[in-house]
């Protein structure tokens, strides 16, 4: 992606399947922290986000849904984590060389209240000023 100076970026993780078949538990995910390489200067302000927000939802659960019949909606408060960023792109240390940053998040995965698992990608994040 393309950004210019002082963009706000974000990023946000969600379980590809939010409750296993037969089960009562949730998964949810959320980026833990964040780790820049020889002190970055190209993303800044690193923030974490709770993210509420008002959202529609449906009023009942598992609502048969028939021809023409309308489902009943209702607004409630989500929360959807993120972090984000903000792109500085200052002045050239060396005019003619492009700067090279890379970042990487850590990502838990939880079961319930079970941590499962931590992921983290070496970079996840890789921003080149050309």
């Amino acid at each position: 992606m393309r950004v210019n100076n002082d963009d706000i970026i974000r990023w946000s993780a969600y379980p590809k399947e939010t409750q296993p078949e037969g089960s009562d538990e949730n998964y949810s995910v959320i980026i833990d922290a964040e780790h820049d390489w020889n002190n970055n200067t190209l993303l800044k302000d690193w923030t974490a986000y709770q993210g509420n927000a008002p959202v529609y939802v449906y009023e009942n659960d598992a609502i048969p849904m028939t021809q023409d019949q309308r489902v009943n909606i209702v607004r409630q408060t989500a929360y959807q984590p993120f972090v984000q960023a903000n792109a500085t792109l200052p002045g050239r240390p060396n005019p003619g060389v492009s700067q090279v940053e890379a970042y990487t998040f850590y990502v838990k995965v939880y079961k319930g209240t079970e941590l499962i698992k931590e992921i983290n990608w070496d970079p996840y994040v890789t921003v080149v000023q050309p």
